[in-house]
């Protein structure tokens, strides 16, 4: 028993060191050009550690067990993009991951101007999941991606445009150039860190 308990914590202790790794690698990432680094948040969950999202299934139960965000602005303090961490139970992330996805596809149902499947992007070697829009619309968001870390989180980037005539981005392809470049940075230090 004495045996089985320290096995226990060790794999806790193994699993805290990776994802603060990973959230400690976060909190000094600065971003690109258009997403600039504003500051760190520690939200937490509170007593409830886990949450439902919609999926083809119905509602589907994930866990959270933890909650960061990051927050991004331009140059003159629009919001930019909230790159968001939440942490999974590890016995359940593999699980976890299939609903996200699937949370996705629902989201696009719902969602103007995207394409009607859940976009892969490949970033050197790392794959991410999501959309990005087809077109400028008067939305405020232009773009959702999720990237899984070896450390149970999903890393959530959401990507903001300005409504109305002080648009960021004037044009999708303008915009994908930032967000891979923002993208690639990200992956990068992901790489250095892990």
């Amino acid at each position: 028993m004495k045996n089985l308990i320290c096995g226990f914590l060790i794999l806790f202790c193994v699993d805290a060191f990776a994802q603060s790794n990973t959230i400690k690698c976060l909190e000094n990432f600065k971003g690109s050009k258009d997403f600039l680094f504003l500051r760190f948040d520690h939200y937490g969950v509170g007593t409830k550690k886990s949450k439902y999202l919609k999926t083809s299934k119905g509602l589907e139960e994930v866990s959270n067990i933890d909650n960061h965000k990051l927050h991004f602005t331009t140059s003159d303090k629009i919001p930019s993009l909230f790159i968001k961490i939440e942490v999974s139970d590890t016995a359940a992330f593999e699980i976890d991951k299939v609903i996200i996805v699937d949370n996705y596809q629902i989201l696009l149902q719902n969602t103007k101007h995207v394409q009607s499947k859940v976009d892969t992007l490949n970033v050197n070697g790392y794959n991410l999941y999501g959309y990005t829009k087809t077109e400028i619309d008067s939305a405020v968001s232009i773009a959702s991606y999720v990237f899984f870390t070896k450390s149970n989180e999903a890393v959530y980037f959401n990507f903001m445009n300005r409504a109305g005539k002080n648009l960021l981005y004037k044009s999708i392809s303008e915009f994908i150039e930032q967000r891979d470049l923002l993208l690639t940075n990200f992956v990068e230090r992901m790489k250095k860190c892990n």
